[in-house]
């Protein structure tokens, strides 16, 4: 990973974003016990928010496959060679990732008060997990 410094930017990237998704585990039961008084079964019903972010997500798929096929096509007629594709032709979930990631944080961490209705950060976590999938789909899904 060291020699490649692309391929070490995209694997702590990728680290980081699962590590922040492993630690809304955590926060999940304190925010929604502590601040809203949810019992646990209502806690567990929090990370449908999450959920359906991913879903989201991968329903988008589509999109970003034909995004990469054009970009395909547009780089064989420049070159007039068959299969010559660019490793970055596959970024453009990630850029679109990247930004719904800290937006789903900062919406999530701003908007866990009593006097803000408790759909609110489950929103904010569902921004999360659409940028999370978004952002590592081009590490490890094929088109």
């Amino acid at each position: 990973l060291f020699l490649e410094p692309m391929c070490l930017n995209l694997c702590l990237f990728s680290s980081i974003l699962l590590g922040i998704l492993y630690l809304f585990f955590g926060a999940f039961d304190v925010v929604f016990r502590n601040v809203y008084h949810f019992n646990l079964w209502q806690v567990g019903l929090t990370f449908l928010g999450l959920l359906i972010g991913m879903l989201l997500a991968i329903v988008s798929d589509p999109i970003w496959g034909w995004n990469y096929l054009r970009l395909l096509r547009k780089k064989e007629k420049e070159v007039g060679e068959e299969g010559d594709s660019e490793p970055e032709f596959r970024l453009p979930p990630s850029i679109a990732g990247a930004p719904l990631c800290v937006i789903g944080l900062l919406w999530f961490a701003w908007t866990i008060y009593p006097s803000i209705h408790w759909i609110v950060p489950i929103i904010g976590a569902g921004f999360f997990g659409c940028g999370l999938v978004l952002s590592s789909s081009p590490m490890t899904w094929g088109y």
